[in-house]
């Protein structure tokens, strides 16, 4: 007889399923507004980051060489306030994300708890209800922290990346691919650890949920 613990592991060890990303993306649809806010603010956060290094290549090359004070006075007061933008800009979109995830939090955790009014009581005699609990609390807890910080921040750093790439190119291009030598190596470290990494979190989860259980 399969045990409740094995057919748990067995669930949460299948792989990614697009199914379940569209329901829970559904969530996300009544705040696409914010989302899309969120975003084009990330995409500004993203550039300011970039304006910073290139207005110190700037300063280096055109003005501290050249003892130009008045032009590296100029570029300073562009690099505060590319810094300023980029302050205001990601709190701003933090703020918005977090209003965004607690509203689908909430509305997650609401239909779920109706959900749970309507299983039978046979449910509740043979389902741990820490195990329940760890449904309706850390697990959407993760899915907040996935709202919040893994879609857009997986934006983020695509954006940034590709700025990366695209002001080495137009700087110095020998350069820059014998910079870009090193991206296989980085992509076959993430191959590697990606499985084990999600083993681990996925081990993760159930124990927790086993030990909400057995309190």
């Amino acid at each position: 007889m399969i045990s409740a613990h094995h057919i748990e592991d067995e669930v949460l060890g299948r792989l990614y399923d697009h199914r379940v990303m569209r329901r829970l993306l559904a969530y996300v649809r009544p705040y696409t507004l914010q989302f899309v806010l969120a975003a084009a603010l990330m995409a500004v956060w993203s550039a300011a980051q970039l304006a910073g290094p290139y207005l110190m290549k700037v300063a280096i090359d055109r003005y501290i060489l050249r003892h130009d004070e008045a032009g590296l006075i100029l570029i300073t007061l562009l690099y505060v306030f590319s810094l300023l933008v980029a302050a205001g800009v990601r709190s701003a979109q933090i703020m918005i994300l977090s209003y965004m995830s607690q509203r689908v939090m909430f509305d997650l955790r609401m239909q779920l708890f109706a959900q749970l009014q309507t299983l039978s009581s046979a449910f509740y005699d043979r389902t741990p209800l820490g195990r329940v609990m760890s449904r309706l609390t850390s697990d959407i807890d993760a899915l907040n922290e996935m709202l919040t910080y893994g879609l857009i921040g997986i934006l983020a750093d695509v954006l940034t990346l590709i700025g990366i790439v695209v002001i080495l190119l137009h700087l110095h291009l020998p350069l820059a691919l014998r910079t870009l030598l090193v991206l296989p190596l980085l992509i076959g470290t993430f191959v590697v650890f990606r499985g084990p990494m999600r083993e681990v979190y996925r081990d993760i989860r159930v124990k927790l949920g086993r030990v909400n259980a057995n309190l």
